[in-house]
Order: structure tokens, then sequence, then C-alpha cells
């Protein structure tokens, strides 16, 4: 029989692990299920009753007594004058629909003969402003040229039939006239004081869009343009945006007055618009309300300034003054004697010297006036009289 040995391991009876020596297996099993028993109750009984504290230290304690309170900041008042003047304008201002009729044919004359030509319907579109309680609307002569049919568009989605009530191709403003009550009526103000710099607001219907407002400032003021078969003396200009669709629409200052009416923009350029002053645009609504038509002072007179070229020709020492240069035939500057050729001296007391002068005295003109006038005929001086007449 083999010596047992202190501290050696015996093998378990069918097994070849083994055995620790001097303790039973079951023995070592009910242990370790007693020790779980013992851990599960202590855990029943002492978690439920335990309590735990968290205490700051001494440091931490300081920093929060430290830490400023801090009140929340106030938002900043919303301040909105450009919406605020949009809203005072936008419900005057419609869009105007119109639908002409127009004889085409082939531009040949032995074909037209040959095939015929045939009537089309062509539509419009433009806006426009409610300007008075009688239900006329200011927009531009362009916008209803032709128009057979008129349909103006309420901002509240109201459909009503325009009337022309007459039409100034000169300075493009027209006049339409819609029956109904409750019209809203647009804040006119005066563009006689306008300055570069200022709010200028658009409002209108570009490409159908209606009642968009674009936003930005006078450019200028007193621009001569000229676009097309079309020329325009005193706009104003604007970056607003203004595109197809606006034409007939109100440019509108900060505090929501109309002050003219969008007309035009240079399709090269980028931000630069025009739009009728509505000083101007107004006499032209008086006189169409008054008599359908403007009774514009007329004298028949054009000259142009005498330059370098013009002055050696004629011998002349210095360039300076205006030259006739047209006379319509039976006009009234044509029954004052005047020529082609007059070198212009005097109009009205005012010396003349460029054809500038000119134009801004026949600019004041009313009709009835009489315009006293000095020419240098070759040699001569000679002097007369122009009755200012209504423009035919």
């Amino acid at each position: 029989m083999p010596q047992n040995l202190e501290g050696a391991d015996e093998l378990a009876p069918g097994s070849d692990q083994p055995v620790a020596r001097g303790r039973h297996p079951r023995t070592g099993a009910w242990s370790k299920g007693l020790a779980l028993v013992g851990a599960f109750l202590l855990g029943g009984w002492l978690l439920p009753h335990l309590k735990v504290e968290w205490r700051a230290g001494p440091d931490a304690s300081d920093a929060v007594r430290a830490a400023p309170v801090r009140a929340p900041l106030p938002l900043p008042a919303v301040d909105e004058p450009i919406a605020r003047a949009a809203a005072a304008v936008s419900p005057a201002v419609v869009n105007i629909d119109t639908v002409s009729k127009v004889t085409i044919g082939t531009g040949d004359p032995f074909f037209d003969e040959v095939f015929g030509r045939r009537t089309v319907q062509r539509t419009g579109q433009g806006s426009g402003f409610i300007m008075d309680n009688q239900g006329h609307i200011l927009t531009n002569e362009h916008v209803v040229e032709g128009a057979n049919e008129i349909t103006v568009t309420l901002a509240s989605g109201r459909h009503l039939r325009g009337r022309v009530v007459g039409a100034d191709r000169y300075s493009d403003v027209a006049l339409v006239s819609v029956s109904g009550g409750g019209l809203p009526i647009a804040p006119l103000g005066r563009s006689q004081s306008l300055r570069p710099g200022q709010w200028a607001i658009a409002i209108g219907n570009p490409y159908g869009f209606q009642h968009t407002v674009t936003a930005g400032v006078v450019g200028s003021v007193d621009r001569p343009v000229k676009t097309g078969d079309r020329s325009y003396e005193r706009l104003i200009q604007t970056d607003a945006a203004i595109n197809p669709g606006n034409s007939g629409g109100p440019l509108v200052d900060i505090q929501g007055r109309v002050i003219g009416i969008n007309t035009v923009v240079l399709a090269d350029a980028q931000g630069i618009g025009f739009a009728i002053p509505i000083d101007v645009a107004q006499r032209v609504a008086q006189e169409l309300i008054r008599y359908g038509h403007v009774n514009r002072p007329w004298t028949g007179l054009s000259a142009q300034t005498i330059t370098r070229e013009i002055a050696n020709y004629l011998g002349m020492a210095e360039a300076s003054g205006a030259i006739v240069d047209q006379v319509v035939p039976d006009s009234p500057a044509a029954e004052a004697g005047l020529r082609p050729g007059d070198i212009l001296l005097q109009l009205q007391g005012t010396k003349i010297r460029t054809a500038d002068d000119v134009r801004n005295i026949l600019k004041r003109i009313k009709i009835g006036d009489h315009l006293k006038v000095t020419v240098l005929r070759g040699d001569q001086v000679l002097k007369g009289e122009i009755a200012v007449v209504s423009a035919p």
C-alpha cells in the first residue's frame, strides 16, 4: 500500500483528478451554497436600509456661493419698418391681366394677299395700385396698350372688370377704372424731395408672383432714360429688384407712401431699375380724368448744343450756345418765323449756353404762354415770340 505523504493530493475514485486531502467534495459544495444564501439575505436587508449622503467639500461650497446669478438676456425689440411700409400699401396693389387682338401676316405683301392675314389673341400682365375711392388705378401705358379686355385682381382675390380712362404714351402713365365698394386706397407721397440713399420698396406681380416685395434705395433722381422706342426724361433710379410684371406697381418710401410707378429695368445691368415720379404721375392722372388725354404744351422747336465741330463749320470763335435743328411745319415755332440753323441767343430772357437750357425752359412752359426768343441768323440778330399751344 502506498504511503500517504503530507500535502499530497489523492485521486478521487473513478477519476484521474486529484482531490484535496482532508476535504470531502460534498462538504465544499454546501459551504458555497450557504455563503450565497447568506449574501442574498444580507443584501435584501441591508440595501433597502442603506442611506448615502453626499457632502460638498469646502472648496466646492465656496465656488457655488461665489458664482454670480445671471438674469436672462432680454430679447431685442423687433423693428421691421420695411414690412410695415409694405403692409400699408399692399392691400391697394392690384394685378392687371390684359387680352389684345393682334392681326399678323407673313410680312410680305404678296403672300399676305394670297394667304391673307389672321387675328390672334395675346395676353399681358402687369401691376397697378388704387389711388382714390372712385376706383382709379394708376399703371403704365405700356401695360394696357392695345388691350381689348382688362381684368383687375385685388389682393383679396376679388376680380373686377377694368376700363381704360386714358393713357399717355409720352409719360407712360395710364389710368384704369373699376367699379366696386370697399376698395383699399394706397397712400400717396411726394417725389419732389427724394434724395439718393433713401429706402425704396417695390411691390408688384413679377412673373405672376403676386404681391412680391423687394427693397433697395433710391440710387438717383431725374434720370433721363431711353429704351426701345420710348424716351423718359426724369425717372427715379433704384436698386430694388424690378422684373417683368412689376410694371405699373408702386415704389414706396419707408413711411409706406407711394413715391413712384415702377416702369423699366435695364436688362444688361444688375440692380438698376427706374420709376416714374408720383408727382408727374398724379398730374397726368388729373389730366386723364378731366380730358381723357394730356394737354401738353408744345412749340414744335428742337435744338442741339453747338459743338466745336459745328462752331468751326459756322466760323464761330467759341463753341457756345444752341442751334435750331428742327422746326415742325405749321407749329408755333414755324409761325414765329424760326428756321433750322438759327442760333438761339436768348429764350424767355435767359441766355442760352447749351441745348439743356432750352429743354429746361420748355419743361416749365404752359399752354397759352408766349415765349420771347432772340436768334442769330447770319449777321442778323432777330427777335420774335412763340405762342405755346396744346400738343396735337
